[in-house]
């Protein structure tokens, strides 16, 4: 359905580019929604990371204390 550029009229060229970017925009759009989705994900993971990073700590600190000085 693609015509010739130097044969289509200023009209037909004008519709043909605004569809064009109606579905550039409907890319971009989705491309955002997806993105923001996948930024929260990683969130939360990074989130549950720091969490159990902490207590890590200072379970190995409970632990370190305990054989030095209770043992």
């Amino acid at each position: 359905m693609e015509q010739d550029i130097h044969n289509m009229s200023d009209h037909d060229l004008l519709v043909t580019m605004h569809e064009q970017v109606k579905n550039i925009r409907a890319d971009i759009k989705e491309l955002k929604e997806g993105t923001s989705e996948k930024l929260s994900d990683h969130e939360i993971r990074i989130r549950r990371l720091e969490t159990w990073g902490a207590i890590l700590v200072g379970v190995s600190y409970a632990l370190q204390f305990y054989f030095n000085f209770i043992k």
